[in-house]
C-alpha cells in the first residue's frame, strides 16, 4: 500500500477535482501491475494498474488508496471493471465519501465474493487526499493560506516595494504548492504593489487560475495578471457594479460576488463561486488585510508561513488585528511540521477552529 500511496501522488496537480489515486496489483507475491490516475478524465488508477499487468488478474491482490468508484462520470463505474478481472481480494485504504459511492463499491465486490479489507494505512490516505475530502463533502475549496516573512513577522518592508524575503529554496517551494492546487488568491493592492505573475515557474506543473479580491483598488491594464494572460486564467472577484468588471471584461474573467456590510468582499460567497466552478482548492498568498479576513472569518483549512533569518524592526505585519484579546484565544495549530528550505523554516499546521 505504501507502494500505492507514492504512486498516487504523481498525480498531483493533474487530476483535480477528482482525487489522486494509485493502485497496486500482486500475485504470488509479486507486484504484476501498477498504476495511478494520471490526468483528469482519463483513466482511473485501478484500471491503469489492469492495464499495465503482465498476467491475468484473476486469484491477485489489488491494492487501492482509495474505494474505487460505483458511478459512470468521465469514465465507466471501475467496480465493475475488478469484478470482472477476477480479483480474490481487494485492499482499500479508505473509504471514497463521494456520495455517489461511499462504501457502495465495497458493498458490490464483497456482494462478488471478494475479499476486501478496509483501513491499511487510511490516516495516511485520508490526509494525502485532504483536498478532494474537504471539496467533495462541504462543496467548499480547500484554503491553504501562504506567508513568508522575516523573524520579527514583517512580509515587506516600510516602502512595501516587493522584495525577495525567503530564499530560492523556498520560492521552489512555494511554486510547488502552486503547481498542487486549482487557484491562487490575492488582493487587489497585492496585485498592484506586487504586480505578481502567480504562476509556475520554479518547477514542472501547470499554471492555476489567479484570482484578484477586488477592494476598490484601481486595477492598471499593464499588470502582469492581465498582459500575460493568454491562458484566460486571471479571475476579477468585485461586488456587483464594480467599475473593474466594465475595465477588464476583455482581459479577465469577471465574478460577482456579494459584499459585507463593510463593503469588502463576502468570502464565503467567493468560495462558493470556486467550487461551483470546479475548483477545488485555493493558495491565499496576500496581503496581510486578505491573511486577517481569511482568518477572522476561520475558512482557512491549513496555514504554511516560511520564516527567513532576517529581522527588519518595521515594515507591514504578516497580521493585522484578528480581535484576539486574550493569549488563551489564540489561533492554535494541529499536526504541525517544520520543513527547513535553505536558511528558512516553514511552519505547517492545521487551524483548529472552536
Amino acid at each position: 500500500m505504501q507502494r500505492a500511496l507514492g504512486l498516487a501522488e504523481k498525480g498531483r496537480g493533474k487530476v483535480s477535482p477528482n482525487p489522486v489515486v494509485g493502485a497496486v496489483i500482486v500475485k504470488d507475491g509479486q507486484i504484476m501491475g501498477e498504476g495511478y490516475h494520471e490526468f483528469y478524465g482519463g483513466p482511473h488508477a485501478e484500471i491503469n494498474a489492469m492495464r499495465s499487468a503482465n498476467s491475468s488478474c484473476k486469484g491477485a491482490t489489488l491494492y487501492l488508496t482509495l474505494e474505487p468508484c460505483s458511478h459512470h462520470g468521465k469514465t465507466p463505474p471501475c467496480v465493475n471493471s475488478i469484478m470482472e478481472a477476477g480479483f480474490k481480494r481487494v485492499v482499500v485504504s479508505t473509504v471514497d465519501p463521494n456520495p455517489k459511492t461511499n462504501g457502495r463499491s465495497i458493498s458490490m465486490m464483497m456482494d462478488a465474493g471478494i475479499t476486501v479489507d478496509v483501513g491499511l494505512l487510511e490516516e495516511q490516505a485520508r490526509k494525502q487526499n485532504e483536498i478532494f475530502f474537504k471539496y467533495i463533502t462541504t462543496s467548499m475549496p480547500f484554503v491553504i493560506m501562504k506567508a513568508a516573512q522575516t523573524l520579527d513577522s514583517r512580509i515587506a518592508d516600510t516602502t512595501g516595494r516587493p522584495k525577495w524575503i525567503t530564499s530560492e529554496e523556498s520560492r521552489s517551494f512555494v511554486h510547488t504548492l502552486r503547481s498542487h492546487v486549482d487557484a491562487i488568491a490575492i488582493g487587489a493592492r497585492t496585485a498592484v504593489i506586487d504586480n505578481p505573475r502567480l504562476t509556475v515557474r520554479h518547477v514542472e506543473g501547470k499554471d492555476p487560475y489567479r484570482i484578484v479580491l477586488q477592494d476598490r483598488t484601481e486595477l492598471p491594464t499593464d499588470l502582469h495578471l492581465f498582459k500575460d494572460n493568454d491562458d484566460n486564467k486571471t479571475i476579477i472577484a468585485a461586488p456587483p457594479n464594480d467599475r473593474d468588471i466594465q475595465n477588464h471584461r476583455q482581459n479577465a474573467i469577471m465574478w460577482s460576488v456579494d459584499a459585507y456590510e463593510d463593503d469588502t468582499l463576502n468570502l464565503t460567497s467567493l468560495l462558493i463561486k470556486a467550487a461551483n466552478q470546479s475548483i477545488s482548492s485555493i493558495l491565499v498568498e496576500g496581503g496581510s488585510l486578505l491573511f486577517t479576513s481569511f482568518l477572522k472569518r476561520k475558512l482557512v483549512d491549513k496555514i504554511y508561513i516560511g520564516i527567513a533569518p532576517k529581522i527588519i524592526g518595521a515594515g507591514i505585519p504578516a497580521f493585522q488585528n484578528l480581535g484576539i484579546d486574550i493569549l488563551e484565544h489564540s489561533i492554535y495549530l494541529s499536526e504541525v511540521e517544520y520543513l527547513k528550505k535553505g536558511e528558512d523554516i516553514w511552519v505547517c499546521g492545521y487551524p483548529i477552529w472552536s
